[in-house]
């Protein structure tokens, strides 16, 4: 069974760019991502990987579409 973290992400042009790192909480994430300002986002994810966490990221994106 995957578990979700909480993926503290930088974005350029609303496209994930690079993680920040992975959280346990939102509520940690969140605080986190306010120490960089609004160019960084929380994203629930599970993987932890970096690459494979901007993977993930994309594709949710583009699902929302």
């Amino acid at each position: 069974m995957n578990h979700i973290v909480w993926a503290c992400v930088v974005l350029l042009s609303n496209e994930p760019y690079s993680v920040i790192g992975t959280m346990q909480t939102k509520g940690h994430c969140d605080s986190i991502a306010r120490m960089y300002g609004e160019e960084v986002k929380c994203y629930p994810v599970n993987v932890t990987n970096h690459r494979e966490i901007l993977e993930q990221i994309k594709a949710l994106n583009e699902i929302q579409k």
